[in-house]
C-alpha cells in the first residue's frame, strides 16, 4: 500500500522531453510560414517598430530618412510572399536634400564636388587667372533640420593689384608715376648716370611684373658703382713700402721716449768706454816710460859717479 502522502506525477518522467520537442516543432511549423524582419535601407526607414516575423501576405511601409525626400512613382512598401521572402523594394524613391544652387563667381568658377547639391558634399571654388579668392575656397552642404544650406556665404574674386614697385638708389624704374599696378604689369629698372669714368652697374632681373597674390615677381636689383680704389697698406716695418715711414710712426710716446734714452745711453756707453781705456793706456804709458828713463840712467852713470 502506497503511502498516503505521496502522489504520482500525472505524466511520467520520460514523457516531458516528447512534449518539449513538440512545442518546438508547433513553432518552428508556425515560424516556416512567416517572413523575418524586413530589409533596411540608408535612405528610407521602417514606420513602427519592426517584428520578430510577418504572416504571409502582411505589408510593411517605409519612409524616406531626414535629409531625403520621396519623389513618385516607385513604391516605399513591400508584402510577406508565399515563398517566406519579401518582395522586391529600394530606396530610390527618397533623394537626398539638395542645398539652393550657387552660380558662378563674377571672374571665376563654382565647382560642385562629384558634380552634385546633396548635402554631405562640398562646392569648391576658383578664381580666373589674374583674380584672386576672398572668402572660403570651400563650402559644406549642411543639414539644419531637415533643411540644406552652405555652411557660408559664398566668396568672391578680386583683380589682382600691386602697390608701385620699390625704388632703388642711384637708379629708377618706367612707370614711375603709376600708382596701382594690375596683373602681369611689368616694370624696367636702370641705372643712372655715374658721376665718374665708369658706369653703374645693374645687379639683379632689370624687368619684374606683378604676379600672383598682389606681389612682384621678384626683388628690385640694385645699381652698384666701380669698385673704389683703397690706398695701399702701410706696413709697420722701416723701409716698406715707403723707406721714410719706420717703427716709430705706430708707437707711443712714452715708448719713444724710453727708446730715444736708451739709444742715448748706449751712444754714450760706447763713446765713455773706449775713452777711458785710451786714457788709461795713455797714462800707464807714462809710468813705464819714466821707469825705464830711471833705469837708463842708472847703468849709464860710471862706479866712480856713483860713489861720489
Amino acid at each position: 500500500m502506497e503511502s498516503p502522502g505521496r502522489r504520482e506525477c500525472p505524466f511520467p518522467s520520460w514523457r516531458f522531453p516528447g512534449l518539449l520537442l513538440a512545442a518546438m516543432v508547433l513553432l518552428l511549423s508556425s515560424f516556416s510560414d512567416a517572413c523575418e524582419e524586413p530589409p533596411t535601407f540608408e535612405a528610407m526607414e521602417l514606420i513602427g517598430k519592426p517584428k520578430p516575423y510577418y504572416e504571409i501576405g502582411e505589408r510593411v511601409d517605409y519612409k524616406c530618412k531626414k535629409g531625403y525626400f520621396y519623389i513618385p512613382p516607385l513604391a516605399t512598401h513591400t508584402i510577406c510572399d508565399r515563398n517566406h521572402t519579401w518582395l522586391p523594394v529600394s530606396d530610390d524613391a527618397c533623394y537626398r536634400e539638395t542645398c539652393p544652387y550657387i552660380r558662378d563667381p563674377l571672374n571665376g568658377q563654382a565647382i560642385p564636388a562629384n558634380g552634385t547639391y546633396e548635402f554631405g558634399y562640398q562646392m569648391h571654388f576658383i578664381c580666373n587667372e589674374g583674380y584672386y579668392l576672398i572668402g572660403e575656397e570651400i563650402l559644406y552642404c549642411e543639414l539644419k533640420g531637415s533643411v540644406a544650406v552652405w555652411s557660408g556665404k559664398p566668396p568672391i574674386c578680386e583683380k589682382v593689384l600691386c602697390t608701385p614697385p620699390p625704388k632703388i638708389k642711384n637708379g629708377k624704374h618706367t612707370f614711375s608715376e603709376v600708382e596701382v599696378f594690375e596683373y602681369l604689369d611689368a616694370v624696367t629698372y636702370s641705372c643712372d648716370p655715374a658721376p665718374g669714368p665708369d658706369p653703374f652697374s645693374l645687379i639683379g632681373e632689370s624687368t619684374i611684373y606683378c604676379g600672383d597674390n598682389s606681389v612682384w615677381s621678384r626683388a628690385a636689383p640694385e645699381c652698384k658703382g666701380p669698385r673704389p680704389t683703397y690706398k695701399p697698406p702701410v706696413s709697420n716695418y722701416p723701409g716698406y713700402p715707403k723707406p721714410e715711414e719706420g717703427i716709430l710712426d705706430s708707437l707711443d710716446v712714452w715708448v719713444i721716449a724710453v727708446i730715444v734714452i736708451a739709444i742715448v745711453v748706449g751712444v754714450a756707453v760706447i763713446c765713455v768706454v773706449p775713452y777711458r781705456y785710451l786714457q788709461r793706456r795713455k797714462k800707464k804709458g807714462k809710468a813705464d816710460g819714466g821707469a825705464e828713463y830711471a833705469t837708463y840712467q842708472t847703468k849709464s852713470t860710471t862706479p866712480a859717479e856713483q860713489r861720489g
